[in-house]
């Protein structure tokens, strides 16, 4: 309960004998009135350091530093993507910082100094962390700043590897997950831990035994729910058992050969006739059952205990979105019934035909 001044002053006064003058301006009074403000503030003090006993209330670094005093855990921070540009038209010296960008104006830099002609590649890397990077083929075509003899360039592949932060929310997630299922080094949690400290990974499937006795599999997807990106699977790789030969050079126990590859993406095509309301657009409606269709599928997407896409979630989802106020004839991957995922597959959404 929080304490109040002036009860505090009148406790402080009654433990003063009668004799003194304990009125205003009076020593007792005075003395006893300034160290009232002195224990108010402790108070407040010992309130806050209470709230932080309580892992719900830490954020930020405070948060970070307690999970790694407690699980050894540690935050999964921003990565940058990368992309391969290839010189369309011209030639000449491109140096390391060089500006490329998009047209939206994801820029991207020059990873190194080189000499290049028409059809040569070199590597750029993305300005600002995170998935903005992640931009698709052919989009990277502009040059901020003009490089001499230098005419046009374009990435043929999509640029990978950017990765946003893990939230708050995520990392105490992760934390709470590494305590409720420990972790003895060699058990199946010790590979999803390891593979789960790798910035880029999402989500985890272990499947021991899967290419004979003493070999692990470690199937990934990424923060999206979609088929993790090599970069990815080369650091995982290299965490647990980077020789693949059961050596114990990674986190992997001596004789564990492990494998680490990633899920199978299957498409989720849906199709329906909606009513929407008079005041909606249809093209808006599409969208907004596009962004919740996405998220259904990366709930369920490598989650424990399932092993389907459900059609009436698919339903319900639909008829959840604003603007939709029935809908019909509804097709999941052209039927009208669940769709089943395999172990190593993670549902992607695919085409959304709205009429």
């Amino acid at each position: 309960m929080a304490l109040d001044l002036a009860e505090i002053h009148q406790q402080m006064l009654d433990g003063i004998g009668e004799r003194y003058q304990k009125t205003t301006g009076f020593p007792a009074y005075d003395f006893t009135r300034a160290f009232a403000i002195a224990v108010l503030s402790l108070d407040s003090d010992i309130a806050v350091a209470e709230e932080k006993l309580d892992l719900e209330n830490l954020s930020g670094t405070e948060l970070d530093t307690f999970i790694r005093q407690h699980r050894g855990l540690s935050r999964k921070y921003t990565t940058y993507a990368t992309a391969t540009l290839r010189v369309v038209t011209g030639g000449g010296d491109i140096q390391a910082g060089n500006l490329f960008s998009t047209a939206s104006g994801v820029e991207f830099y020059a990873i190194q100094d080189g000499t290049y002609t028409a059809g040569d590649t070199f590597s750029v890397r993305a300005y600002v962390g995170g998935e903005s990077g992640n931009v698709g083929p052919n989009t990277i075509t502009y040059m901020p700043v003009t490089i001499a003899g230098i005419g046009a360039v374009t990435n043929d592949e999509a640029a990978t590897g950017g990765y946003d932060a893990e939230s708050d929310e995520e990392f105490r997630a992760r934390y709470y997950n590494d305590l409720q299922n420990p972790n003895n080094g060699s058990n199946q949690q010790a590979y999803i831990a390891w593979a789960m400290s790798v910035p880029g990974v999402g989500r985890v499937r272990i499947f021991p035994q899967a290419l004979g006795a003493n070999t692990v599999e470690v199937c990934l997807v990424d923060p999206n729910m979609e088929p993790a990106g090599s970069e990815v699977i080369q650091a995982v790789q290299a965490l647990i058992d980077p020789n693949k030969n059961g050596d114990g050079s990674g986190e992997a126990p001596i004789g564990a050969v492990c494998t680490v590859t990633t899920a199978e993406r299957l498409e989720i095509a849906v199709s329906a006739s909606v009513t929407i309301a008079e005041e909606a657009e249809l093209g808006a409606v599409t969208e907004a059952v596009k962004a919740n269709l996405t998220d259904y599928l990366r709930e369920i997407a490598f989650a424990k205990g399932v092993s389907y896409v459900s059609y009436a979630q698919i339903t319900s989802r639909i008829n959840a979105t604003e603007g939709v106020l029935d809908h019909k004839d509804l097709t999941v991957n052209g039927g009208t019934s669940n769709v089943p995922l395999e172990d190593r597959q993670t549902p992607v959404l695919g085409e959304v035909h709205l009429t």
